[in-house]
């Protein structure tokens, strides 16, 4: 994979911002390993981890992570602990304040070219910005310099994860600088719950600032082990946890044997309600059962191998509100199983699911195989499945993300349904083509927020309107929003009001520096016909494959995509292969049904830096670089 340095993407955006109002993630590898909890025989409890007002509780005002340890089982060596140290150690308010102030400083010089102070303005503040990501870009030497087995340890990938965090909002604060005292009127605990959280069973008792600048909610932790019930849901479904196994203190489940066999298969849902930060879960599993691997069909029965096992069964959480999963077992005789949750203070909860295998119950249906096979254009690869279902769903920052056999995916349609319980078995339907200026690999939340958005969208027909413009100068939004961006031109605030959804303007409302409102901002930019660009693309990067899944016709359900992490040949024919996948957009406010007309808007373009670019190049060495190119 042609990776993207966190050095090289900041340069090209010096060189390149006076063109680009486009958002440029970062590659970056996401942390899909689990931390091991400790077994402690610590009583029942359930822990409080929120502020003890009620209210928003902040990040450290020192601006550092906060970032798991090795366990012994997992020692780390000096070189892998010197990274998670010194991303540890990043003072991310100090170095997001200094780049916002480069921004503002190039936006005044943008405006003024000629005027001697703000081209020395621009100059101090880049100097500034330099000084200030200098630790940034230590860190990632540093991981660089790790193996690949260093790389694959939890504490290194959380930390990796951290770090991938703050060089997006970096860079998003490059594009979308905040005026001093512009931050946004936070809103109380009541109005958090109301507009993000309203989704979960129990309302949070107080929130803090997650990583990419919106409140995560906590509240009393509640966790469940249960039956994963696959009874459909109707269109008038709401939520997507079970209050009521969360408030089980143990549950029991009976299951029939398969026909013909001296075997069950048990399908079983875990849930945990407002996980602490750095929380860690397991699933503890007696040896007469075996854990049966996602690729399982009704046909095919396949154990879990061992990366399989570790992650369904055991999962660590870091700005997560919510989550639900579910799996299978094979059992011949009954069986207890255990649902333990350890928070970082030390503070455990333990469940158990007790299971009957008896002939009185329904036997568990797995998913079958595609009966019509896969079909495929020449030389391109096979779908790592034909059928399945959404295996997990966890609430992060504000956005469900989905998991779909186990594997990392994407929803396309606007306030559809998509969750374990109740979900029907997905069947593949093609396969497409995704460009390298799409999506990067590595931030399940960014491409999420960022997927099939943008002009695509508007070009495919699929973006709606939300508000009526002319009511944009007498709206709320407008009398908050042209204060908080006085940088950013009224057009694009306008065309914001008219695309967006009340959820999405809240969050640019009131939250101007999260990831989320510079994304939408950007997108917003890019519609209006402000700064737009083609963005510059490697030619050796071809893109992805993805493998599109429907649910069955009638079903009003969310339509995946899982996109396939090995690039495409050079030798592969594409040609006749869709160039986006022809689904709706998709809604960072994901409503339950009936679907809702709006939803997110997004763009993103994905840059592959010049190596020759330099690094905190001011505006007029660009121009030099690149004459005829770099003009306002």
């Amino acid at each position: 994979m042609n990776k993207t340095l966190l050095r090289q993407f900041l340069a090209l955006f010096l060189l390149l911002c006076m063109l680009c109002g486009t958002t440029l993630p970062i590659s970056a590898e996401v942390s899909t390993g689990e931390m091991m909890p400790t077994e402690t025989s610590v009583p029942v409890s359930t822990p409080e981890n929120a502020t003890s007002d009620g209210g928003t509780e902040k990040a450290d005002s020192s601006g550092t992570s906060s970032l798991p340890s090795a366990t012994a089982e997992t020692a780390l060596s000096e070189a892998a602990q010197a990274f998670v140290d010194a991303v540890a150690a990043l003072d991310s308010e100090g170095i997001l304040t200094a780049i916002n102030d480069w921004g503002l400083a190039s936006q005044a010089w943008q405006a003024d070219q000629s005027n001697a102070e703000l081209t020395a303005a621009l100059e101090t503040a880049t100097e500034a910005s330099d000084a200030a990501a200098a630790p940034v870009y230590a860190a990632e030497d540093l991981y660089l310099a790790l193996s690949d087995e260093e790389r694959e340890i939890d504490a290194v990938k959380a930390a990796y994860s951290s770090l991938t965090a703050l060089v997006i909002s970096m860079q998003l604060a490059m594009q979308n600088p905040v005026a001093p005292g512009d931050g946004g009127n936070e809103p109380d605990l009541e109005e958090i719950a109301t507009v993000l959280y309203g989704d979960l069973p129990d309302a949070p008792t107080g929130s803090y600032i997650g990583e990419y600048g919106l409140p995560v909610a906590t509240g009393d932790t509640k966790i469940s082990i249960s039956a994963w019930k696959h009874d459909l849901l109707d269109a008038s479904s709401k939520g997507r946890l079970d209050a009521d196994a969360l408030n089980e203190t143990n549950a029991v489940m009976t299951a029939e044997k398969q026909d013909g066999t001296d075997y069950a298969i048990v399908p079983i849902a875990v849930q945990v309600e407002y996980p602490a930060n750095g929380a860690t879960t397991t699933v503890t599993l007696p040896d007469s059962v075996e854990l049966l691997s996602y690729t399982s069909t009704a046909e095919n029965l396949v154990v879990a191998s061992e990366k399989e096992r570790t992650q369904i069964l055991d999962t660590s959480y870091k700005d997560t509100s919510a989550s639900a999963s579910g799996f299978y077992v094979k059992a011949t005789e009954d069986f207890s199983v255990t649902f333990t949750y350890s928070a970082p203070d030390g503070t455990t909860i333990n469940k158990k699911l007790d299971v009957s295998i008896n002939g009185s119950a329904e036997a568990a249906v797995l998913p079958t195989s595609n009966s019509n096979g896969v079909s495929t254009y020449a030389n391109t690869p096979t779908p790592p499945f034909t059928t399945g279902k959404i295996t997990k769903i966890e609430y992060v920052v504000s956005t469900w993300l989905v998991w779909f056999n186990g594997v990392e995916a994407y929803c396309c349609d606007n306030g559809l349904y998509a969750a374990p319980g109740g979900c029907p078995t997905y069947s593949f339907a093609y396969v497409s083509t995704l460009g390298a200026d799409q999506y990067v690999p590595g931030n399940h939340y960014a491409n999420q927020i960022n997927i099939w958005g943008g002009l695509n969208q508007l070009s495919l027909g699929l973006l709606s309107k939300s508000h009526d413009v002319n009511d944009f100068a007498g709206s709320s939004f407008a009398a908050s929003a042209t204060t908080t961006y006085s940088t950013t031109s009224n057009d694009v605030l306008k065309t914001a009001y008219e695309y967006y959804n009340d959820t999405q303007l809240w969050i640019i409302e009131h939250y101007p520096n999260s990831v989320a409102a510079q994304t939408y901002l950007n997108s917003i930019s890019a519609l209006s016909g402000e700064n737009v660009v083609t963005p510059y693309v490697n030619p050796g990067d071809n893109g992805y494959y993805t493998y599109a899944y429907f649910p069955p016709a009638g079903y009003n359900w969310q339509r995946i995509v899982v996109v396939d992490l090995n690039p495409i040949s050079d030798d592969d024919d594409t040609s006749g292969l869709p160039d986006v996948p022809e689904m709706q957009y998709y809604s960072a406010d994901w409503t339950a049904p009936p679907q809702s007309a709006s939803g997110s808007f997004d763009l993103t373009y994905t840059v592959h830096i010049d190596k020759s670019a330099k690094l905190g190049a001011s505006r007029r060495e660009a121009a030099a670089l690149y004459p005829g190119k770099f003009n306002p």
